[in-house]
């Protein structure tokens, strides 16, 4: 009789409701309850997907180029601050990354020194988005559009100066977005790191955790201060002033931003580089971003086949910019 009842109606709401099991309003009730919930699902979901996507979401409105190498215009028509000068006689180019919340200004002094003594060594950099010179964005800010302006970039000056290797610095956290588009362009073979890191030392407390999750869902684009002490960072005066100037403009990254960044590194330690790249690592061991345990396990996971390490004792997180920077210089000029 029941399997019979069933058949004979349309719906098992219909069902329910003509045998008095259910009051028709609360079996609308349930009926919007589960679609709002179904809804709610499907939007976390759809969020948490976001976060773990490195595909940038801006449409593609031009081609990439240099503009009198003062600005490179990325895919988007973003408007990147350009440092430095390629010498179309040289040998070779060194693309330097600069720090989060830094600026490609980082990078005055090593261009200075190859300038000055090896000018076959050509540096040039950029401010990332965000960063620097460039223009805030107060919507849209996502990793994958820095990533989406590496790979422009490297693509470009690989098809400008097919004569000349290219090789990337990166600086600090910016070996994450380096080692992504390092290993899916075979072209470029060598990788310098300048001061490796694989220790958070700041301790965050419960409310940051409280609004990275929130924010992730619910405010993608709410700013996060980034956490630092200059002095921590360098023994350089004038670089400290240099790094509080960064902070106090471009010193913070969207929730998202934030989670990316944390998705991008589990992801490098799962994807290994070509066997013929090679990895060289410029190490401060005077570095708060540095745990001797937590530096060896990360340097298993990059699992490079050609991985040489320099360590300095007495430099900090920014050996490029310590007072005796022009020993790490030495050391880059004589690997390269």
């Amino acid at each position: 009789m029941l399997q019979t009842q069933i058949k004979t109606n349309h719906s098992i709401g219909t069902f329910l409701v003509q045998n008095g099991w259910i009051p028709k309003v609360q079996l609308v009730g349930i009926i919007v309850g589960i679609g709002f919930g179904v809804m709610v699902l499907v939007f976390l979901l759809l969020r948490y997907y976001h976060c773990k996507s490195f595909k940038s979401r801006n449409p593609i409105t031009q081609a990439p180029e240099l503009v009198d190498q003062k600005y490179f215009i990325a895919q988007d028509g973003y408007q990147l601050t350009w440092f430095g000068q390629i010498n179309p006689k040289g040998e070779k180019i060194i693309l330097a990354l600069h720090d989060v919340g830094m600026s490609s200004h980082d990078f005055t002094a090593l261009a200075n020194y190859f300038q000055q003594t090896n000018a076959l060594v050509s540096v040039v950099s950029y401010d990332q988005r965000n960063s620097g010179n460039n223009k805030l964005e107060t919507k849209q800010r996502h990793l994958g559009n820095s990533l989406q302006d590496l790979k422009a970039i490297t693509t470009f000056l690989l098809q400008q100066y097919p004569h000349q290797e290219l090789i990337i610095l990166a600086e600090g956290k910016a070996y994450e977005l380096a080692h992504y588009v390092y290993r899916r362009q075979p072209q470029l073979k060598r990788l310098v790191v300048a001061g490796l890191v694989s220790h958070d030392p700041y301790q965050k407390r419960f409310s940051h955790h409280w609004n990275l999750t929130i924010g992730k869902f619910l405010k993608p684009q709410k700013a996060m201060a980034l956490v630092g002490q200059s002095a921590d960072l360098t023994n350089d005066v004038d670089f400290q002033h240099e790094i509080n100037e960064n902070m106090a403009k471009c010193g913070f990254l969207s929730t998202l931003e934030v989670s990316q960044w944390h998705h991008l590194s589990r992801y490098n330690r799962q994807h290994k580089i070509g066997k013929e790249q090679k990895i060289f690592i410029l190490q401060p061991q005077n570095d708060i971003y540095t745990h001797p345990k937590k530096t060896t396990k990360t340097l298993k996971k990059i699992e490079a086949t050609q991985l040489v390490i320099n360590y300095f004792p007495a430099q900090k997180h920014y050996l490029l910019n310590e007072p005796d920077k022009v020993k790490v210089f030495e050391v880059l000029n004589n690997w390269l």
